[in-house]
C-alpha cells in the first residue's frame, strides 16, 4: 500500500510541475494520466502547450517579396524547429513561405534568457496577409497557428 501511495504522490508532483511550467505559455490541450496498479485511471488533466506564441509586428509588401516581421515567444532555454510556414487564406488557398531569418527551416534553434526571437518571413511577391488569413507554422512540437485580425 505504501508503494502505491508513493507512486501516486510522485505522479501528482510530475503533473503539478508540468502544469506550473506550461502556465508560462499560451494554453491549448494534452493528457496526463496517472495509472495505479488497479488499472483504473485516478486523475486526468487536459493541457497542451503550443511550441511558441506568435506576435505580429508588420507586413511589408515589396515588388519582389512580401515580408512579415514578427516575434515568436517561447520558454527560455528550450529548443524548437520550424519545418515550414504557410499562409492559408479563407478561400482555402495555401502559399508557402520561401525564407525565414535569422533561423533556418528544418534546423533547431534555442530561446535564450528573454524567450523571444524576432523573425522575418518571406512569401512570394503579391501575397496579401489580410484579416482571416492563417499563418501556420509546422514545428517539431506540432502546429502553431496565428490568425490575422
Amino acid at each position: 500500500m505504501k508503494g502505491i501511495t508513493a507512486l501516486a504522490t510522485a505522479a501528482l508532483l510530475i503533473v503539478t510541475t508540468a502544469t506550473t511550467l506550461s502556465a508560462q505559455l499560451p494554453q491549448s490541450t494534452t493528457t496526463a494520466t496517472c495509472q495505479l496498479p488497479s488499472g483504473r485511471p485516478q486523475m486526468k488533466e487536459k493541457k497542451e502547450t503550443p511550441a511558441f506564441k506568435v506576435v505580429i509586428g508588420k507586413v511589408n509588401y515589396k515588388d519582389d517579396v512580401t515580408r512579415a516581421e514578427l516575434s515568436i515567444i517561447g520558454m527560455p532555454h528550450t529548443s524548437c524547429r520550424i519545418d515550414s510556414i504557410a499562409a492559408i487564406f479563407p478561400t482555402g488557398k495555401e502559399v508557402k513561405a520561401t525564407d525565414i531569418d535569422p533561423i533556418d527551416f528544418q534546423r533547431y534553434f534555442q530561446w535564450e534568457d528573454e524567450g523571444s526571437i524576432d523573425l522575418e518571413i518571406d512569401f512570394p511577391a503579391g501575397t496579401r496577409l489580410k484579416r482571416g488569413t492563417v499563418m501556420q507554422f509546422s514545428t517539431s512540437k506540432g502546429e502553431v497557428k496565428y490568425v490575422f485580425k
